[in-house]
């Protein structure tokens, strides 16, 4: 328990996840990868919770490109097919 004068100063508990993940390696990789490709991560901080060293061009934040709409379906494939979602209209 902390003290008033400690509860007072913002100090407080926090809890290592990561260490409690460790003991189930297939878990921490299917943490691991839902943050690097939603962007939580970049391939070197995933690369870091498992004591890798960082690679080349792995410090950038990515995500899948394709997210779109719902209401925006029709359109985007129209565009696909090398049509004109507008010229129907």
């Amino acid at each position: 328990m902390l003290t008033r004068a400690e509860q007072d100063a913002c100090i407080g508990y926090k809890f290592n996840l990561w260490s409690i993940l460790r003991s189930d390696p297939d878990k921490q990789a299917e943490i691991l990868q839902k943050f690097v490709t939603t962007g939580i991560y970049s391939i070197d901080e995933a690369r870091n919770k498992l004591d890798m060293s960082p690679c080349d061009g792995g410090d950038v934040h990515m995500i899948p490109g394709n997210y779109i709409k719902l209401t925006e379906i029709g359109a985007y494939t129209d565009k696909a097919k090398g049509g004109d979602a507008d010229a129907a209209n």
